[in-house]
């Protein structure tokens, strides 16, 4: 084999696992996001339809379905869905939803953010329950799933 060959086979290997390694990174390592907790919501679905359920804003909680009304009284500030509830509002839609929306202090390449953006991300019933309005938060995004919190790494009050 000529000196030639040699080293092209060698910058091919060379090549193959730089883009093998390159790949491994971007798929597996995490991508972290800073922000504010800004507002929080809950939605269902049905008949192809998406409602709100409720609004939780600095000002407080605002029921948009009156049948869960009684379950927020007006003094609560912060909204919490426990699993009773859950199962209650899952007889009447096919799919809830809990969206937290952050504005970023870091950047979220991800989800094509900015410094002081900001999004709505879907988030499990227990990361709604935690994060609650003006909170600092330090989040894993999913990469795959657009404005997903995959998991919360950090939670400070801001007060």
């Amino acid at each position: 084999m000529t000196l030639n060959k040699r080293i092209l086979i060698m910058v091919v290997i060379i090549a193959a696992v730089s883009v093998g390694a390159a790949t491994y990174w971007y798929v597996f390592s995490p991508v972290i996001v800073e922000g504010i907790v800004d507002h929080k919501a809950v939605t269902g679905e049905k008949d192809g339809t998406t409602y709100s359920i409720l609004l939780n804003t600095p000002e407080g909680i605002i029921v948009k379905d009156e049948d869960y009304e009684h379950f927020f009284p007006e003094k609560d500030r912060n909204a919490f869905i426990n699993k009773t509830l859950e199962d209650n509002m899952k007889t009447e839609y096919l799919e809830i939803n809990y969206l937290v929306s952050i504005r970023v202090t870091s950047k979220d390449p991800i989800n094509n953010l900015e410094e002081n953006q900001t999004l709505a991300y879907f988030a499990s019933r227990e990361d709604f329950n935690t994060l609650e309005i003006g909170y600092k938060v330090t989040y894993e995004v999913e990469r795959f799933q657009a404005a997903t919190i995959k998991r919360v790494l950090s939670i400070q009050d801001r007060s």
